[in-house]
């Protein structure tokens, strides 16, 4: 059970996330490194009953469909960083084995 300056506390969080999240559209990556909130509480924040209560049905709808989307963007473009940026190993039959990064 979280205290009164606790609720507080997450409630100003929630809010500033959620106004920098929908003037922006960011990733909670990019949302962390932004507010200083570490990236595992930003998306519980985000997703909260709490959040939900704050931010009202149709706010909540919105973000939560807009990080779907980015989600989705994120998976689809999720590879090409890992071809450009590692090498793969296969074995004598081709069939792929592990890879290793440039440093």
């Amino acid at each position: 059970m979280r205290s009164k300056a606790q609720e507080e506390e997450i409630t100003k969080k929630i809010l500033k996330l959620s106004i920098i999240f929908v003037e922006e559209n960011l990733s909670d990556k990019e949302l962390s490194k932004q507010t200083g909130i570490p990236t595992s509480s930003v998306g519980r924040y985000l997703t909260c009953k709490l959040a939900k209560e704050v931010l009202g049905e149709k706010t909540f709808a919105y973000i939560k469909q807009k990080r779907q989307e980015n989600k989705l963007k994120g998976r689809s473009k999720g590879g090409q960083t890992f071809a450009k940026n590692n090498h793969y190993i296969k074995d004598e039959f081709g069939k792929f084995i592990g890879s290793y990064k440039d440093e």
